[in-house]
């Protein structure tokens, strides 16, 4: 007992130094999307699908912390938010790193020179297969050939941009496990990172054949990213498609106070209820020495 006791402290210590060290946001600028992806929880988005207000974006540009990184993802496609761009540029102006994670579908000559001029740090495309087939048969309703050619300027204008960090993000599964290599591959043709994911049930909402990690308690992801949705709410993680996991509104509490909901949380062991059922690695990475 005074052994699990001491693990149990440890890990209570840990997810504390990671609530208070450089918090990543997880930002939704769209619950909206453009493809089908069959590893996707979307079909039970009971949320809102909708695009985020710019009078919105204007409140969240000033409620970010200086020390902020952020991610534009969520459960949607980002660039089906018009105003994008002017979010960018303003945190950009703010000194705030900013990545995008996107199918790529929109990524047109036009949005990757607008994302440059934004100064944009990173960006992340879903990229789940190396061939018309098999990303065919992963990403649905999207057009490979379509994509190819986006990733191909994509290539070709980055180059010279050396702040930019480009990567393919595949989620390993059953349907493309085979073309893993070949990924990777292409990403080194192109001149782009990999950066490579299991397949997980999102909190228990899909059947996979994912790897499992261990099950242990506690999670990384909570204390250190921040999950603000379409309307503004910032709920306890990303797989809450119903959003009932409420720790408040950007328009209404400001950082530091999330934080010390967090914290409180933290305190007393609380496990939501998606949290049991999910066999997401990423949230025991987080937990991980020297792993932010």
């Amino acid at each position: 007992m005074s052994d699990l006791l001491t693990n149990l402290k440890n890990r209570k210590k840990r997810e504390v130094e990671l609530l208070y060290s450089e918090p990543i946001f997880d930002i939704e600028l769209s619950s909206k999307c453009n493809i089908n992806c069959i590893m996707c929880p979307r079909t039970k988005l009971t949320r809102k699908h909708e695009i985020m207000s710019l009078d919105l974006i204007k409140i969240l540009i000033d409620w970010l912390p200086d020390n902020a990184k952020a991610m534009l993802c969520g459960l949607g496609e980002p660039l089906l938010n018009s105003n994008i761009f002017f979010l960018i540029s303003s945190l950009r102006k703010r000194n705030i790193e900013v990545g995008i994670t996107t199918n790529g579908l929109l990524l047109t000559e036009n949005n990757i020179d607008m994302l440059i001029d934004c100064g944009i740090n990173l960006i992340q495309i879903s990229f789940n297969g190396s061939s018309e087939a098999i990303y065919g048969s992963i990403m649905r309703n999207s057009s490979f050939a379509v994509i190819m050619q986006n990733l191909q300027y994509l290539s070709k204008v980055k180059t010279p941009v050396l702040a930019l960090t480009v990567k393919l993000a595949a989620t390993t599964q059953k349907e493309n496990i085979s073309d893993i290599a070949n990924i990777q591959t292409l990403a080194a043709k192109l001149g782009f990172e990999v950066f490579l994911r299991n397949c997980h049930s999102r909190g228990g909402l899909l059947e996979v054949d994912g790897c499992k990690p261990n099950n242990l308690p506690g999670c990384g992801i909570f204390p250190k990213v921040t999950f603000i949705a379409a309307n503004g709410d910032i709920l306890s993680c990303c797989q809450d498609l119903a959003g009932k996991f409420v720790l408040g509104n950007i328009r209404q509490h400001p950082f530091k106070e999330i934080l010390k909901e967090k914290e409180f949380i933290i305190s007393k062991d609380y496990c939501f209820p998606i949290c049991k059922l999910c066999d997401d690695e990423y949230r025991y990475l987080l937990l991980a020495d020297n792993i932010i």
